[in-house]
């Protein structure tokens, strides 16, 4: 008997939709690299007693200018200063943004960056240093911090292939661009190092706080 095709009158099989791969924006990266560029050539039209009068210092914290832990953090002392702090913001910014959101992503920066300045202060403080400080690479320390947070718990719960929300190449650049800072900040001079570590430390500790401990709230 040759073979009859017999159509099928059941329901088809349910097949649950492969979830799209979520993707956060990218506005808070681009707004802060913005407000950094429009404030440094603003800057750079003030009177030098002004300008200073904006950096942090322990002088503005004791007589209460606690505003200069936020203006310090987009004010730059130079070209090579704000290139060098934009370019590292893009690249962490757009990896961070992109899994936390800008909620979290806005909170990592700006946190990590208060502490950076507060580290400063208690260093200068320590050391009788009466000098002033400005640049936004405190609170990008803290995106180091927190990038590298992420990092070890992947390597931790899912191992270095499998399921990290990093790539290779993402890793490479990350361990280079942050041995530039760090070597940077040891061989040239004024550079605030009391501000970088603090900031790495903050970001580290706040990354743990946003996320949680298995990842689940991490956008891949």
């Amino acid at each position: 008997m040759p073979f009859e095709y017999q159509p099928y009158q059941g329901q088809p099989p349910q097949v649950s939709p492969r979830p799209a791969r979520r993707r956060g924006s990218l506005h808070v990266t681009f707004m802060l690299i913005g407000i950094n560029v429009v404030v440094f050539f603003v800057t750079m039209f003030l009177p030098s007693r002004l300008y200073a009068q904006l950096g942090l210092s322990v002088w503005s914290l004791a007589t209460g200018r606690w505003w200069t832990l936020f203006t310090s953090m987009f004010m730059h002392s130079g070209f090579d200063h704000i290139l060098n702090n934009m370019l590292t913001l893009l690249f962490l910014g757009t990896q961070l943004e992109r899994r936390l959101g800008p909620r979290r992503y806005l909170t990592l920066y700006l946190v990590s960056g208060i502490i950076a300045g507060l580290a400063f202060c208690a260093g200068a403080y320590l050391a009788g240093d009466g000098a002033y400080c400005v640049g936004a690479s405190g609170a990008i320390f803290g995106l180091f911090g927190g990038f590298g947070y992420l990092i070890w718990r992947n390597h931790v719960l899912h191992g270095r292939h499998d399921g990290s929300p990093v790539t290779e190449i993402q890793l490479g650049a990350y361990l280079f661009m942050l041995g530039e800072n760090v070597l940077y900040g040891l061989m040239a001079a004024n550079v605030a190092n009391s501000a970088h570590i603090g900031g790495l430390v903050a970001g580290w500790l706040l990354m743990g706080r946003l996320v949680g401990s298995d990842l689940s709230r991490v956008n891949r």
